[in-house]
């Protein structure tokens, strides 16, 4: 009786409720007796260990004929079994040696989110404490098959982009725990602000109902290369005045010996909430594209705050013109 074939069924199956999973060894694909050319059928098998020798792992039984296989599948931690199955013909008998495996209960319920994206842009607080960049990491960026409620996120981290160090600026972005979920809190109190990559890791776990309530770990995943940046503090402080108006005129006058101011400066075009921090350093004339620097003569702009510009009054035929002013604070 010699043993044939490499292939046995993929005993590597899911945890279920179902006590047992029953498939069907067909040991005729793993042995054969040459001489006999078949006439001479498998009529017995027996299960082993995997010295062939030893007592089989309880959790793997095997009938009578068909030699039909049971392996025990609600175990909520998992396991792995060596088993050795011999098979006789009544006058010989062949061994063949494989494993049996339950994947633990919580194994492949998570999977990542592609519309999480791959960057958090924060605004500038000043808040001395951390606060909540995303309120729920799992739910941000992860899928949960937890309908059965044996598997909830139990664990959430931070990781260095690639996710195979430990993130160590925990003063500036960390993963906590904050009323039962797992949170992105970020600083916000950075004056220049910052751009950082980590790499999110999640856990998931079940309560296997011993020393209560212990949850074991079943699936990490990983979400990488994910980006948070804070702008500086000067970001935002400037805004653009509602109503302001998008035409002036000015009529022409002999009299008149300088060029005559018709916007006092800046102010009446911008807003600056926080001036003691983030003070206008520049204010130039641009065309109307706001990219390309004026190139007419007649609107000029002082070089120094608050920027007045004036109109040239030297054209008795009058002219139009257009610009645009563009200013930048302190960062």
């Amino acid at each position: 009786m010699a043993v044939v074939g490499t292939v046995l069924p993929p005993w590597d199956v899911d945890y279920t409720l179902d006590e047992f999973k029953v498939g069907t060894l067909k040991w005729s694909s793993q042995f054969t007796d040459d001489s006999a050319k078949n006439v001479c059928p498998v009529t017995s098998c027996k299960l082993y260990a995997k010295d062939c020798k030893a007592a089989v792992d309880s959790r793997v039984t095997l009938t009578a004929d068909p030699w039909t296989m049971s392996m025990k599948t609600n175990e909520p931690e998992g396991y792995s079994a060596d088993v050795c199955v011999e098979c006789s013909n009544g006058d010989q008998a062949g061994t063949k040696a494989f494993s049996v495996t339950q994947r633990p209960r919580c194994i492949k319920r998570m999977t990542a989110k592609a519309s999480a994206g791959k960057l958090a842009v924060l605004t500038f607080t000043g808040d001395a404490k951390m606060g909540a960049a995303l309120s729920n990491i799992a739910e941000t960026f992860f899928e949960n098959d937890n309908a059965d409620g044996e598997c909830p996120v139990t664990t959430c981290s931070l990781q260095e982009a690639g996710c195979t160090k430990d993130w160590t600026e925990t003063s500036l972005l960390a993963a906590r725990k904050s009323g039962g979920v797992w949170e992105l809190a970020a600083d916000f109190n950075a004056p220049y602000g910052y751009i950082r990559e980590v790499c999110i890791r999640c856990t998931n776990g079940g309560d296997v109902g011993v020393l209560k309530p212990k949850y074991w770990p079943r699936q990490t995943i990983t979400y990488d290369n994910y980006k948070i940046q804070l702008p500086s503090r000067c970001n935002y402080a400037m805004t653009e005045r509602v109503n302001i108006p998008t035409i002036y005129s000015k009529n022409h006058d002999d009299a008149q010996v300088v060029d005559p101011v018709i916007v006092s400066g800046f102010g009446e075009f911008f807003e600056n909430a926080d001036a003691k921090n983030c003070p206008v350093k520049y204010c130039k004339l641009y065309n109307p594209d706001c990219k390309t620097l004026h190139s007419q003569d007649n609107l000029k702009m002082d070089a120094t705050s608050p920027w007045k510009i004036t109109i040239g009054d030297n054209v008795e035929n009058g002219y139009q013109d257009a610009a645009c002013m563009v200013c930048g604070n302190e960062w």
